[in-house]
């Protein structure tokens, strides 16, 4: 009857790792049965005829016994012991530490992001020379190029022929100068100049407040640059609520009743 080699959890029977004692043990144990055999062979007298077979059973004995010597003095070499517990260390300690739910480590991450900030939060407070806020974008928008589009009138001569754009805005800024245009005592001036196929002018400057500024105020300049390039005072739509059954744009008692029923004053008015 064969001999059941399996456990009783049903898996296969293991035996336990050697210790360095019975490794010693079992080499002393070697070692006696080695000097019993060499002094059983040495006591042959030359002359004793020993069967073939057992002659070549004791040298079979003697290369087991040494091949088996070379292998325990490998096992005990330092290195391998070493790496021995170091393996030993390794399957033991992920059966001590388990498997991690999917709830755990996400905890664990979302609390080391959270001890991460504070620790950020810190250092910039602890800098030296903390980084300035952001500006709003009113403040920002003071140092970008600005831009106005001024309109000819149509069927008009248009303005700045056979002018080259540096000659443009020659006369343009000395136009302003004349009249002393600054804004908190910044003299307001053009940089550049495009000119569209209709006769319309784009006129580029430092930045928006200049640009807002040459077209609230474009009937006070445009005709000292270019005497062809006259423009109307700056119109916004106003809502008229009442208006009179009879109104002639040419009687300016019509106007001043008009702008008296709005509560407009005469001079906003602009006739075209």
């Amino acid at each position: 009857m064969a001999k059941n080699n399996k456990s009783a959890t049903g898996g296969p029977k293991t035996s336990p790792s050697p210790t360095p004692e019975t490794l010693f043990n079992t080499l002393q144990t070697l070692l006696t049965r080695l000097e019993k055999i060499e002094a059983i062979s040495n006591n042959i007298s030359p002359t004793t005829e020993a069967p073939q077979n057992s002659m070549e059973l004791l040298f079979s004995r003697l290369d087991d016994l040494a091949e088996r010597l070379e292998r325990l003095e490998r096992t005990l070499d330092s290195d391998s012991v070493h790496h021995l517990e170091i393996q030993t260390e390794t399957q033991i300690s992920p059966q001590k530490q388990g498997k991690k739910s999917y709830a755990y480590a996400a905890t664990s991450s979302l609390k080391q992001t959270s001890d991460q900030v504070p620790s950020i939060t810190r250092s910039n407070a602890t800098m030296s020379h903390p980084l300035p806020t952001i500006p709003p974008n009113s403040y920002i928008n003071r140092f970008k190029k600005g831009h106005t589009i001024i309109r000819t009138r149509p069927g008009a001569v248009k303005p700045f022929l056979n002018l080259s754009p540096m000659q443009i805005v020659t006369n343009v800024n000395q136009a302003l100068s004349s009249i002393n245009a600054r804004i908190d005592n910044t003299p307001v001036q053009v940089q550049a100049v495009t000119r569209f196929p209709s006769g319309d002018v784009k006129f580029i400057t430092k930045n928006r407040t200049i640009a807002r500024w040459l077209l609230e105020h474009k009937h006070t300049w445009t005709h000292l640059a270019d005497p062809n390039f006259t423009t109307p005072r700056a119109t916004f739509t106003v809502m008229i609520h009442s208006v009179p059954t009879e109104f002639d744009t040419e009687n300016n008692n019509h106007l001043a009743t008009l702008c008296t029923q709005n509560d407009i004053p005469c001079d906003m008015i602009e006739k075209n």
